[in-house]
């Protein structure tokens, strides 16, 4: 599991429970109070800004969630510019690695045609991986795609 330190101190991302008497927590929890704004859980103030560096510094050491979570916040745009070219690109890192959630997403900008020419064979290819290991959001897109005749036969 991935840990970040909570220190103004500190901007390392490593792995562990404790580090020069720092207390560690997971990306999601970190993500959920500078992203999210949970200011109960962490009394942390919403910033966008910080979680993007936060998630870049993982995703770049090849933490498949953090790599997700880029992909996320680049398609659906809170406190960041709308850029579906960067979310493929983090949502492909993501999928290569067998994150079904990554997969799925990949599916539905293809779909879609966001930040890519629609193609829905390219659709059904990324929700058959991410179905393929249970995802049922997939599942059910894959369903629905069949039975419109989209992608395939009918």
């Amino acid at each position: 599991m991935l840990v970040v330190a909570l220190s103004s101190k500190s901007s390392s991302v490593t792995k562990g429970k404790q580090k020069n008497g720092y207390l560690l927590i997971s990306t999601k929890y970190i993500i959920l109070s500078k992203s999210m704004g949970v200011q109960d859980l962490w009394g942390v103030q919403q910033n966008y800004a910080e979680a993007l560096i936060w998630y870049r510094k993982a995703a770049v050491q090849g933490y498949v969630t953090a790599q997700y979570n880029l992909g996320w916040i680049h398609e659906n745009s809170p406190g960041e510019e709308q850029d579906y070219a960067k979310a493929l690109t983090w949502y492909r890192k993501a999928a290569d690695q067998g994150d079904a959630t990554a997969q799925r997403s990949l599916g539905w900008m293809h779909q879609k045609g966001l930040g890519v020419k629609q193609n829905y064979a390219e659709a059904l290819t990324w929700y058959r991986r991410a179905a393929d290991q249970g995802d049922a959001l997939a599942q059910c897109r894959l369903g629905w795609m069949h039975r419109n005749g989209l992608g395939g036969e009918q």
